[in-house]
C-alpha cells in the first residue's frame, strides 16, 4: 500500500513555495527623556493569484496596524521587505526591499471579517519569480 502522507521536507515546501514574510522595522520617538524604541514585526501572508492578479493574502487587522504606525507621527518606519525564502530550495537568502505605501492594498478588520490584500506590481512578481516563492502552483480564479 503506497504510503500517501507528505513527509516532512515536502510539507515544508508545499507551503513555502507560497507562504512570504511581510517585514516592517520601525522607530518610536514618543518615550520618556527621548527614548527611542526600535521594532520588527513579521507578518506571515501568502500568495494568490486572481484574475490574472497576484495578490499578497493577509490579515487585515495587520494592514491595519501597519496603516496606523504610517499615520502616527511619534513612529517612523525604516524598513519594509518581503522574506521569500521559506522553501526548501530557495535560490536567495535576501529579503525583497518592498515600497508598501505604493501598492494597491485593501483591508477588512470589523464584526469578525479580519481580510487584507496587497496587489502585487509586475517588479515584485518578476522578484519572487526569481527565488521558488512562485511557480505557478497556485491559481484561484473568480
Amino acid at each position: 500500500m503506497e504510503d500517501k502522507n507528505l513527509q516532512p521536507a515536502e510539507l515544508f515546501n508545499l507551503f513555502g513555495y507560497h507562504f512570504v514574510a511581510l517585514c516592517l522595522s520601525s522607530v518610536n520617538t514618543s518615550g520618556r527623556d527621548s527614548a527611542i524604541t526600535r521594532s520588527f514585526h513579521s507578518y506571515s501572508g501568502t500568495l494568490i493569484i486572481v484574475r490574472n492578479k497576484v495578490l499578497f493574502l493577509t490579515a487585515g487587522h495587520i494592514l491595519k496596524h501597519i496603516d496606523l504606525a504610517y499615520e502616527n507621527p511619534d513612529i517612523k518606519v525604516e524598513k519594509v521587505v518581503l522574506a521569500d525564502f521559506h522553501g526548501v530550495d530557495s535560490k536567495t537568502w535576501r529579503p525583497i526591499p518592498f515600497n508598501l505605501r505604493d501598492e494597491p492594498t485593501l483591508y477588512i478588520d470589523k464584526d469578525g471579517l479580519d481580510f487584507g490584500a496587497i496587489a502585487l506590481r509586475k517588479h515584485y512578481q518578476d522578484l519572487l519569480q526569481e527565488s521558488v516563492t512562485m511557480p505557478g502552483k497556485v491559481h484561484i480564479a473568480y
